[in-house]
């Protein structure tokens, strides 16, 4: 396979996963409202939420990095 090609699948892969990532937390942020009166649970969504911030950022980075926008 070219190296071009490779390049591609991998580009297009790194941007569905900036899609999948950037849509996660408004599917989550929603639901700390509800799960008040479990706040274990709420603290373990709060860091995924903020696990999910850190790698959309370094998806952006690696992305920027090849000069590729997201």
């Amino acid at each position: 396979m070219a190296d071009y090609v490779v390049r591609e699948v991998f580009i297009t892969g790194l941007r569905n996963a900036h899609a999948m990532e950037n849509q996660a937390p408004s599917i989550m942020k929603p639901q700390l409202e509800r799960i008040e009166n479990y706040p274990e649970v709420a603290a373990k969504l709060d860091q995924h939420i903020r696990e999910t911030e850190g790698q959309i950022t370094r998806i952006e980075e690696v992305l920027s990095g090849l000069n590729e926008d997201h």
